[in-house]
């Protein structure tokens, strides 16, 4: 069976891959590139949004990391749909989401790879955002596995840490409350043990959200 991909996405292939690792044996020895059917495609069409452009982009590293419900909550932040961002008119920068777990990290470390590798386009990635799994204290096999999302070489990012939140359950994405950068909220001068998450963002994730914004603008100052 023969799967025939939209045009506008760009797939990297076998030969992109040999280029990278030509460079990386030079720029950053023992990084290699993952294999091509690791990598996500780039998508060379403007991606979808609701509102106002965002400034920034979620990119799932693997099912059910979290990406589409961390960008519902954020109003500077769109969701990809599992592709790099490449066109042209549309922000270049992404915050990789995934869970804290062996298969995620290690996901999370193959999307990295094709970032520094430059396989991912003109893509500036901010941050990687890590979202507990469960209540539990991590295994010692989860703790080891962080490692992998540390940054790389010269390229850096920030590793945000997001808590377990169990009442995600019990919403879908379209449901949540949306935070917007520098909205004052009366709600949020009080110290509320249970919130409704379809009323108020959670104050960890509006935490993550000026987090965001800052690298974000502090890149952006780094380039004028």
């Amino acid at each position: 069976m023969t799967i025939t991909l939209p045009n506008h996405l760009v797939l990297v292939d076998d030969q992109m891959i040999e280029d990278a690792a030509d460079t990386m044996r030079v720029e950053i020895p023992g990084i290699d590139p993952p294999h091509a059917h690791e990598c996500l495609p780039l998508s060379q069409d403007r991606l979808p949004v609701k509102g106002a452009e965002p400034a920034m982009w979620c990119v799932a590293a693997h099912g059910g990391a979290g990406a589409t419900t961390l960008a519902a909550q954020l109003a500077p932040v769109g969701d990809t749909g599992g592709v790099w961002p490449a066109h042209r008119d549309q922000s270049p920068y992404c915050v990789i989401v995934t869970r804290a777990t062996v298969g995620g990290f290690k996901a999370t470390n193959r999307l990295l790879r094709q970032y520094v590798c430059g396989l991912a386009g003109n893509v500036r990635v901010l941050a990687v955002v890590v979202i507990q799994a469960s209540p539990k204290k991590p295994s010692k096999e989860i703790q080891r596995a962080r490692a992998l999302v540390e940054p790389i070489g010269n390229y850096a990012w920030e590793v945000i840490d997001i808590p377990f939140i169990d009442d995600y359950l019990n919403h879908t994405p379209d449901e949540l409350a949306l935070w917007t950068p520098g909205e004052e909220e009366e709600e949020k001068k009080k110290k509320q043990r249970h919130i409704n998450l379809a009323d108020r963002v959670p104050d960890r994730i509006e935490s993550v959200g000026e987090q965001l914004m800052d690298l974000f603008t502090t890149d952006l100052s780094s380039k004028e």
